[in-house]
């Protein structure tokens, strides 16, 4: 009895998950009827040329076929600060798998420290592809390196996000001591004086500066590893905010989040996509990340820390996830030992130096297990839960003190615009060959 029980609460709860997917998409069917489609991503620079290794690639593995019925969408978050998202990083990174016949909807985040060859351009962190030459490059980035074809994009800006958290009523997080200062630096840096400010630590409902600045800090903790943490959590917080919401609310909360998406998503295809998710009956989420833990070497690289992902294992586990069905095992990768090799040489030059790597790049995200200690919270001193409404900043005695973290990592300097490998770099990197090696472990 007690089993059926949970059951049918467990098949009202998926049920619950499918409407709510549903109205969201039909919502944004209505917005784009209504209003009109959404502005579609706009790079004004010159256009990156395919390789001829990218050619070759995608050549071979296009022959290999993968689950056509899936669906992969490319979901980006990025800090425009204007109305032109070109001149962007993207600060997030998600493939949504939508999988009619598993039934399931698969999440798939990409470290955005993750560093690959940009076709084109040269080794970068995956997330200056968008800057260098928009939201294709950051497409043929992903197909080149780990063979995932984008059917279709929404980038959201952070305005946007904060607009739907405001819409929501806000979201309860615990603040730890240890975050407080950065979501602060985060909060102003995007806000400017219209910022509203955490004063202490503790159990708090944040509002949608605050629940942004939240996801968003990365040199606390444990890194790339906790931020994305953060995010999970705040997205769940949101689905069940927005589970509660009267229908009567979303056309609010779309016309909010309107002006700060691009998609080339139409209509039609929004239409086409709802109905698909409606029919998954028991629908499923799964969550991938890209690298995994076994699966990336986290070191640095010209002054940044990176982490490079072995990218036969790496694709090998993807493909295993997105399409369980399909044999991919003889997927092409790209031969990226050219920058683990540079990753190695400049590490044992370190080490006969008998120095640390001076971080110029003010962009990791990863903290090197060595660097990683989080600051020791003081159980007996538990703060009190707060209602952040007051938009003032807090006096320098509430701030906590973040010396104990702080002074464990490398030096950091100004964040650096990314610049084109291919005229700076002496290295041959752009003309990496081909690895034609099957991806099978051998």
């Amino acid at each position: 009895m007690v089993k059926k029980i949970k059951e049918k609460l467990l098949q009202n709860k998926k049920k619950s998950i499918i409407s709510l997917i549903v109205i969201v998409l039909m919502v944004l069917l209505i917005v784009t009827l209504a209003m009109k489609p959404f502005k579609e991503d706009d790079f004004k620079g010159k256009k990156v040329e395919v390789t001829k290794e990218e050619k070759d690639l995608n050549k071979y593995n296009d022959n290999i076929e993968v689950e056509k019925d899936c669906k992969n969408v490319l979901l980006l978050g990025v800090d425009s600060r204007e109305d032109d998202f070109s001149d962007s990083r993207t600060d997030s990174i998600i493939i949504a798998t939508v999988d009619p016949n598993g039934n399931t909807v698969k999440l798939t985040s990409v470290m955005r420290d993750t560093m690959v060859e940009v076709p084109g351009k040269g080794y970068y962190k995956i997330n200056s592809a968008y800057s260098l030459g928009g939201v294709e490059l950051l497409k043929r980035t992903l197909k080149y390196n780990f063979n995932i074809n984008i059917d279709t994009y929404m980038i959201i800006d952070f305005r946007g996000f904060q607009e739907a958290i405001d819409v929501l009523g806000g979201i309860e997080v615990e603040v730890k001591d240890y975050e407080v200062k950065e979501i602060n630096k985060y909060i102003e840096e995007v806000n400017l004086d219209k910022s509203t400010f955490i004063a202490e630590p503790g159990i708090q409902k944040l509002n949608g500066q605050q629940a942004l600045s939240y996801s968003r800090i990365r040199k606390v903790g444990n890194g790339d590893f906790e931020r994305m943490d953060r995010q999970k959590r705040v997205v769940g917080l949101v689905l069940d905010k927005a589970k509660k919401m009267n229908v009567s609310e979303y056309p609010e909360l779309m016309a909010k989040m309107y002006p700060f998406i691009r998609s080339d998503m139409q209509s039609a295809y929004i239409l086409k996509m709802a109905n698909t998710i409606y029919k998954m009956q028991g629908m499923e989420l799964k969550n991938f990340r890209i690298p995994l833990d076994n699966t990336g070497i986290i070191t640095f690289v010209d002054s940044q820390w990176v982490v490079i992902p072995k990218l036969k294992e790496t694709t090998k586990e993807l493909m295993k996830f997105m399409y369980p069905d399909k044999d991919l095992s003889d997927i092409r990768v790209p031969d990226n030992s050219f920058i683990i090799n540079k990753a190695e040489e400049q590490k044992r030059n370190s080490l006969q130096e008998n120095k640390k790597p001076e971080v110029k790049d003010d962009s990791f995200l990863i903290i090197p297990p060595e660097e990683n200690k989080k600051p020791v919270e003081n159980k007996e001193d538990k703060p009190k839960a707060t209602d952040n409404t007051s938009g003032d900043k807090p006096s320098d005695n509430k701030q906590p003190n973040q010396n104990n973290n702080q002074n464990n990592k490398p030096n950091i300097g100004e964040e650096q615009k990314p610049v084109d490998n291919n005229q700076k770099q002496t290295d041959n990197i752009q003309n990496s060959n081909v690895d034609n090696a099957n991806i099978k472990d051998k």
